[in-house]
């Protein structure tokens, strides 16, 4: 648990992190204050944490970005939504940013798996926003929030989004999804969006 500041940091830059393994049933990471609660950047990441949670910001909650396929898992208990983490925002990050006013970002990444977390608040972009993501669950989640707040192309904002629309070659969600017994709305937008494909004409 932190009160302020920043959770698990881990990136290309950090002493020693070629790779980040965290195994267990109870870890748990909660910030306030505006801190980010995850972020992994340029690890090789093999993560499993009960809870996650990130009040009282406008940043970006858990940010994974070139981290590998070893797996990013948010368990909770049982199906008990918000005890896998809540993500409850405040207004703020500027349109096309990826490091504020985004619950859970993820650029190049697979084997996600959310599950029990609850998106309240204010997000100014996205309550998930995912890039080259191969393989993603959400199960027994509620995001009720407000997501995004412009609607042109190329920005899209809204509650889930996994590509970029209209842009040839982006690619966004494959392999398996699953999303199951999630209440999903608030979107500027809409609620769940998949932009173009890598290959797709």
């Amino acid at each position: 648990d932190t009160a302020a500041g920043a959770g698990i940091n881990a990136t290309s830059t950090t002493a020693g992190a070629g790779s980040l393994t965290i195994s267990g049933a109870s870890n748990v990471v909660d910030v306030t204050g505006g801190g980010r609660a995850v972020t992994i950047d340029g690890v090789n990441e093999t993560v499993t944490l009960l809870r996650v949670g990130s009040t009282g910001g406008s940043g970006t909650g858990i940010f994974l970005q070139n981290a590998g396929t070893g797996g990013f898992t948010v368990t909770g208990t049982g199906t008990t939504a918000g005890s896998g983490g809540v993500m409850n925002f405040s207004a703020g990050g500027g349109d096309g940013v990826t490091t504020a006013g985004i619950g859970v970002f993820l650029n190049n990444v697979g084997n996600i798996s959310l599950n029990n977390m609850n998106f309240t608040g204010t997000f100014s972009n996205f309550g998930i926003r995912g890039a080259a993501v191969n393989n993603f669950t959400l199960k027994d989640s509620n995001l009720t929030g407000s997501f995004g707040s412009n609607s042109a192309v190329g920005t899209d904002e809204g509650t889930i989004r996994f590509g970029s629309e209209g842009v040839a070659g982006a690619n966004g969600l494959t392999g398996t999804a699953v999303f199951q017994g999630n209440a999903i709305q608030g979107g500027h937008k809409g609620i769940f969006s998949q932009g173009r494909r890598a290959g797709m004409a």
